[in-house]
């Protein structure tokens, strides 16, 4: 089986500037950040590595299972990168900051070497200071997962304001 997080190719821009460059817009130096994350996560992957999707999941997700049990699931013994050979950006629309929807080339490599391709968009989004394209988890669990970290957090401020 083969999920749409096939990833993998970057293009020559992607290769001429990282996203830290001070000469980079912030749009330019997410678009630079969503091909790498995307490149590293189908070269991972094609190696058998699949904490590469792990990594891309939600905090709330890993919070709720270990790399362990992420492997464990079905869908996950079941995924296979398969002649998936790479990701290529082909365009991004941006929400606000906090997602994207990306055109994607998911580019194919046979047996012979042959070259095949699909397109698809994906949505991505930025957490943590970094673009992610989650497979199992959701933003708006992610979402009252941070809620909820911030209500804990404040009564536990609060608690040792009293304590003093």
């Amino acid at each position: 089986m083969l999920l749409a997080l096939v990833v993998g190719c970057s293009s020559e821009q992607t290769d001429q500037a990282e996203p830290g460059d001070a000469n980079l817009t912030q749009r330019e130096a997410d678009s630079i950040a969503i091909q790498n994350t995307l490149t590293e996560v189908i070269t991972r992957w094609r190696h058998g590595d699949k904490s590469a999707l792990y990594d891309q999941e939600f905090d709330y997700f890993k919070f709720e299972f270990s790399y362990d049990d992420f492997l464990e699931l079905d869908n996950v013994k079941k995924m296979n990168a398969d002649s998936a050979y790479g990701f290529n950006v082909q365009g991004i629309k941006f929400f606000d900051r906090d997602s994207a929807a990306v055109d994607v080339e998911v580019v194919f490599k046979g047996l012979t070497d042959s070259l095949t391709f699909d397109y698809d968009t994906y949505t991505m989004y930025y957490t943590n200071g970094r673009w992610v394209r989650p497979s199992f988890s959701a933003p708006q669990y992610q979402k009252e997962f941070e809620e909820a970290r911030r209500i804990a957090d404040s009564a536990a401020a609060a608690e040792e304001e009293l304590e003093y």
